[in-house]
């Protein structure tokens, strides 16, 4: 990931969603912190494609979840299904 901003306000869950995906660029960018096979509870969620956070937005109901991947250095590619998911929305 090279640049990210996001503004969040008075919603918790969108958050704290982001702020896992940023605890876990911490995590890797520790030198010579080996990827875990599986990721610790801490950076789990249970929002993704199949099953995403409901929140509103301008008083929409609107679907929403945070996916990344980078390709561009094994080290910070976190599963197929954040790379497909990404792809899918972008093409």
């Amino acid at each position: 990931m090279k640049e990210l901003g996001a503004l969040v306000q008075n919603c918790s869950c969108v958050a704290e969603d982001m702020a896992k995906i940023f605890d876990v660029y911490w995590y890797l960018g520790v030198p010579h912190t080996p990827v875990p096979p599986a990721w610790p509870a801490p950076f789990e969620t249970s929002f993704n494609k199949d099953t995403p956070m409901k929140v509103l937005l301008n008083t929409t109901e609107t679907s929403l979840y945070l996916s990344v991947s980078s390709t561009h250095n094994p080290r910070f590619v976190f599963s197929p299904v954040d790379y497909y998911t990404i792809r899918r929305v972008a093409y």
